[in-house]
């Protein structure tokens, strides 16, 4: 393979820039440079296509036909290749030349190497990088010389299909007896019979399908496969996080577990995006031994520049930043006429479906009607020949430019493309390479654009471009010891081999907890034998047990929201009719977002909920009881809703305990020290907690009224959440160096801040920048900000995991906390509102309480709890 040294375009423009080398090894970013735009414009009469610089030059000067400003632009300077030889069998070596590849990168050849020595591997390095050639000639290997079985693990169908062809291509080269084979659920009975009798090499399948179709049946179905299994290929491990990470951890417990029954002790090759803890990661998700996984994170691939935009939408009349979708979709159109092959990356299918539209619209009206027919949308819904269809096309270049959700994000082959726009930042550094990696054929140069929306991170994205593409990326984190996760698994295991005291180094020292509490409720039979004890499982005549786990929640009660039918009202609705479900809410936020009166959106579309039954009548034929439901209607009202909750907070005693630079020593505060040490604990504390919530009234709001928003009482059950969450305390030393603080120094008469609205302040700051410190949505975490904690009698701060049992946040956002302060104390500083807005202290469903924060105090409280001087 011919190696080329990185292009020389971005060289030309650094004259009177200043250049920064990156210092760490984050994703695809190795140098950039500050650039000025220049000022040519681009002639289309040439009929040539232009350079990236000379499309980046136009687009400054043209900002006012776009809409909105070029408000950053930087340069990641290009690199080349490191290769280097692996020693293979004469088969394989001509099978990687037929690939056009003569040499592998080094980071490749380390993963070849320790997995060889039967280490487990963490390949995590960025999109594009060459991470499937590794566990092809891995996988290629082992069938040639044991004729062994390879599991190709993905989250996605799509990924699966794309991945099982690509291998199955390599295998023919390599010796037309090997065989690759895809196990979906969109495969007929049949299709599946067929799969299990070619007895494949590599079987390419999704954890719900291993759950589902495999586990169960392993030794009616699957002996051929587990007996032979040699290698696990987890692709796109990053995915796998929060609820889903959990549940995910557990099945790879249980088929570890299982192949050991049929002594295989297969090795793990996992691939992942460039993320801040991937050895940690593999641990957490899989089960094994730390000292046995390697990391590669050195990514040696060769690459071309590219120019970052940083893309501010026009402003509203009150400042605000308006919808980033109609702003991407001129920058897509300009792109695309001027000859780069293009994918936009948005949040919703039906914001790709629309602004594909709007983007085609866009073509017609340019006079390019010939482009307008070469604009697609792709999202997870399509049909599979559909996706196909559409990945061909971007391969080929006949589709010029696509709308997609994160469904591309993933490694289906689909070449790099000429640039990529990112509508809206996507909540972590991690998913905005991962989608920047489309971007960039071999070492030819490309462009990401970013537009940004009102959010905080969005902002911060496009205020701080250096902080951004330097920055580290985040953590990752799962829980598989979940009790709520476990106990959902435990049967499933016990059916496939009887549990045993020796298994808690499969699901934790908590075991016996829950198999005694299994047992007591008839799920599981204990047996004493001479030698250990035992737990099967008792059949109840249905399904196997690994059918009732969903590996996408956790087995609490759930809200349905659900559309009224035409002509019929909630409590004359039959049980037995078809429900038109929108979507399901755990119950505790269904009864925030859904109570009777609020205003739900959903897809664009608004909604009243016209009732609650929270006991409805099981449909015919179902078994157990029904979840309730919120029975919603179409409206046109233009008010919306805010829910008042009353919560109560129990806490449990502190795992672990830390300080904050500006907060003294846990550990002076127990031996005396000095006075604001001995009246406070711990500065920030990491416990379980169970938060008690009511929904006691909701608010209306109309937007430009001048009547103040008038509260409707509600009459809603209590619902509680057992979790994990952090108890940060503002000691005294903090609380006076508040008040003696006059931040507004320029104006002497300025009111000083409120300590209390402060305090709600930077608590929604937090809530606001999590999603930049760990990889979570801003509704995993939320958040209490108590003027004086009963226990403790000090101003205090909670911030806790919102899924039963936690799923590893509130741990991850423990360690980081000092980078969440920083984040969020720069994010209030920068923002140009005067008195809050979304992009920085307001809480996007809680418009009362965000009349009362004080933006000045929030920043100035972060300032302090991160001031070690204050602790000296």
């Amino acid at each position: 393979m011919t190696k080329e040294s990185p292009p020389s375009e971005s060289n030309v423009s650094r004259a009177g820039s200043k250049s920064r080398s990156k210092p760490s090894t984050d994703a695809a970013v190795s140098q950039h440079v500050e650039l000025k735009t220049g000022t040519r414009a681009f002639d289309g009469s040439a009929g040539e296509r232009p350079s990236i610089h000379n499309t980046v030059d136009w687009l400054a000067e043209n900002e006012a036909t776009v809409g909105g400003t070029l408000v950053n632009h930087r340069v990641m300077t290009g690199r080349s290749a490191q290769t280097t030889d692996v020693p293979l069998r004469p088969e394989l070596s001509e099978a990687i030349r037929k690939k056009g590849i003569d040499q592998v990168y080094d980071h490749q050849a380390e993963a070849i190497r320790h997995a060889r020595l039967r280490k487990h591997v963490t390949l995590a390095t960025p999109t594009g990088s060459g991470k499937s050639l590794p566990y092809s000639i891995l996988a290629a290997e082992r069938a040639l010389v044991d004729d062994a079985r390879t599991l190709y693990i993905a989250p996605t169908r799509a990924l699966i299909n794309n991945q099982a062809d690509d291998l199955y291509d390599f295998f023919q080269n390599v010796d037309s007896s090997l065989d690759a084979g895809r196990y979906t659920g969109g495969l007929s009975r049949h299709q599946k019979r067929r799969v299990r009798e070619r007895q494949p090499h590599v079987l390419a399948t999704t954890p719900d399908m291993i759950n589902y179709s495999i586990l169960p049946f392993a030794h009616k179905l699957w002996g051929w496969f587990l007996s032979n299994l040699d290698l696990i290929v987890i692709d796109e491990q990053h995915q796998y996080r929060g609820v889903f990470g959990s549940h995910v951890g557990v099945v790879l417990r249980r088929l570890r577990r299982l192949a050991k029954t049929f002594d295989a002790d297969p090795t793990i090759v996992a691939c992942s995006a460039t993320i801040d803890n991937p050895r940690q990661h593999t641990v957490q998700l899989t089960g094994v031994d730390p000292a046995d996984v390697h990391v590669v994170d050195q990514d040696t691939s060769a690459g071309g520049s590219t120019h970052w935009l940083f893309w501010q939408p026009p402003r509203g009349q009150q400042g605000q930043a308006r919808s980033t979708h109609r702003t991407t979709a001129r920058l897509a159109a300009a792109l695309v006429e001027r000859g780069l092959q293009t994918i936009v990356f948005t949040r919703s299918r039906q914001a790709a479906e629309q602004y594909a539209q709007v983007t085609a619209r866009r073509l017609q009206r340019d006079g390019y009607p010939s482009l307008a027919d070469d604009v697609a949308a792709y999202q997870a819904a399509l049909s599979d020949e559909r996706r196909e269809e559409l990945e061909a096309g971007l391969h080929s270049g006949d589709i010029r430019v696509v709308w997609s959700t994160n469904a591309l994000e993933v490694g289906i082959n689909i070449g790099n493309l000429d640039a990529v726009l990112v509508d809206g930042y996507p909540g972590t550094r991690m998913e905005l390479f991962q989608q920047a990696g489309r971007a960039g054929r071999g070492t030819d140069p490309s462009i990401v654009g970013l537009v940004g929306g009102a959010d905080p991170l969005d902002q911060y994205a496009l205020d701080h471009p250096d902080d951004l593409l330097d920055g580290s990326v985040e953590s990752v984190e799962c829980n598989p010891q979940n009790p709520r996760v476990l106990t959902e698994h435990l049967p499933a295991a016990a059916a496939e081999a009887p549990l045993s005291t020796d298994d808690n180094t499969w699901f934790g020292d908590d075991l016996p907890k829950y198999v005694s509490a299994l047992t007591d409720a008839g799920v599981l039979d204990r047996s004493l034998t001479s030698t250990d004890i035992t737990w099967t499982y008792v059949p109840d005549g249905g399904p196997p047990p690994s059918q009732h786990v969903s590996l996408r929640s956790i087995n609490s009660r759930s809200l349905r929201i659900v559309v009224t039918p035409d002509d019929q009202s909630p409590p004359d609705i039959p049980a037995s009719n078809e429900l038109d479900v929108l979507g399901e809410l755990p119950l505790a936020s269904g009864l925030r977002d859904a109570h009777p009166g609020a205003i739900y959106f959903h897809q664009g579309q608004r909604y009243r909920v016209i009732d609650i039954d929270l006991n409805p009548e099981t449909p015919p034929g179902a078994s157990g009881s029904a979840s309730p439901i919120a029975w919603v209607e179409p409206t046109n009202a233009t008010y919306t809703t805010s829910a008042v909750t009353d919560r109560t907070l129990t806490l449990q005693d502190a795992d672990e305990s830390r300080g904050l630079p500006g907060t003294a020593d846990p550990e002076v505060a127990t031996d005396g020290g000095d006075a604001s040490a001995d009246t406070a604990p711990p500065a920030v504390q990491l416990t379980e907690l169970t938060v008690s919530e009511t929904v006691v009234s909701y608010y209306t709001h109309q937007s430009g009224s001048l009547n103040g928003p008038v509260p409707i009482e509600t009459d809603l059950p209590e619902t509680e959440l057992s979790s994990d969450g952090l108890v940060i305390t503002i000691p005294p030393a903090i609380r006076d160096a508040f008040t003696e603080e006059h931040p507004n120094a320029d104006d002497p008469d300025a009111p000083s801040p409120s300590f209390e609205g402060s305090l709600y302040a930077l608590t929604n700051a937090l809530l606001g920048v999590l999603p930049a410190t760990v990889l979570c949505d801003r509704s995993d975490m939320r958040g209490l900000a108590i003027s004086r904690l009963d226990t403790t009698g000090h101003p205090t701060i909670v911030l806790y995991d919102d899924h039963p049992g936690g799923v590893g946040l509130a741990r991850s956002i423990f360690q980081h906390l000092e980078d969440a302060l920083e984040f969020a104390q720069t994010r209030v500083a920068d923002c140009e509102c005067d008195e809050g807005c979304p992009a920085c202290i307001h809480h996007p469903h809680d418009a009362l309480s965000n009349q009362t924060l004080d933006k000045v105090g929030a920043r100035l409280l972060a300032e302090l709890l991160l001031d070690d001087t204050q602790a000296a």
